[in-house]
């Protein structure tokens, strides 16, 4: 069809179908089990992913993943959207700062701490891996806020897409602050690494 022949009848608004997400949202609220369980086998993983790059432990991440579904599917109802992965991934974002500031808060036993590795096979590797893994994660903690989400879920493996729409972004302002916030990262692990 050309600009020429658009004509009222055919620009007049017709409601899209709905996406899958959309319809899976409405079969799991109206109860159905199989596509609650489509829904968790579909976005389980990236939840559990957003959860452990904030987080940066494997059991802390779980439990807050595990909470994070409790929350999205209470709050199932509500959703409105068309875009499910970006909907739970910031449920899963919220419940990781949650989780996080709990733990922040409750000491942790000295028979709690985890035992010191020993990697005889390649002592080097595992020491110059352990050293560029704590430099990366103190330079992320150490980014600005306006950094540091980014920086978290681009390390996550999330798409500039994903990360200016979870956290309402253009797309420009996405790649500015990933760049950023990735220049920033080699910077301080370089330095690190130097001294």
């Amino acid at each position: 069809m050309t600009p020429s022949t658009i004509t009222a009848e055919n620009t007049s608004a017709t409601p899209l179908a709905p996406s899958r997400d959309a319809r899976l949202v409405a079969r799991a609220v109206d109860g159905d089990p199989s596509a609650s369980r489509e829904i968790v086998d579909r976005y389980d993983a990236r939840m559990y992913r957003v959860c452990r790059a904030i987080l940066r432990d494997h059991h802390d991440a779980q439990d807050a993943t595990q909470e994070a579904w409790v929350r999205a599917f209470r709050s199932l109802p509500r959703f409105h959207g068309d875009d499910l992965a970006a909907w739970l991934s910031t449920i899963a974002r919220n419940e990781a700062y949650r989780a996080g500031a709990r733990r922040a808060k409750a000491p942790v036993p000295m028979d709690e701490l985890p035992p010191v590795a020993d990697d005889l096979a390649d002592p080097f590797g595992a020491t110059v891996a352990a050293e560029v893994g704590k430099a990366l994660m103190g330079a992320v903690a150490a980014l600005e806020d306006t950094y540091r989400e980014v920086a978290v879920r681009d390390l996550a493996g999330q798409s500039p897409a994903e990360i200016a729409q979870v956290m309402q972004l253009t797309p420009g302002a996405t790649r500015v602050r990933t760049h950023r916030a990735r220049r920033r990262l080699q910077e301080s692990v370089r330095d690190v690494l130097a001294a």
